[in-house]
């Protein structure tokens, strides 16, 4: 069954304990994958954001 390069990684990746391997997979996202890479680096933000008093 054909893959993208995109669904490679994630099975490679398999999920986010893996923290070795999660900056390469994410810096990979926002550079190549349009939308999802955008939608990727606006996720993060909100987490960084510490929430209102």
């Amino acid at each position: 069954m054909p893959l993208t390069w995109t669904v490679f990684a994630s099975e490679l990746q398999r999920d986010w304990a893996r923290t070795d391997t999660v900056p390469g997979l994410a810096q990979l996202l926002v550079e190549h994958m349009g939308n999802v890479g955008t939608s990727f680096t606006w996720e993060q933000q909100l987490l960084a954001t510490p929430p209102a008093k």
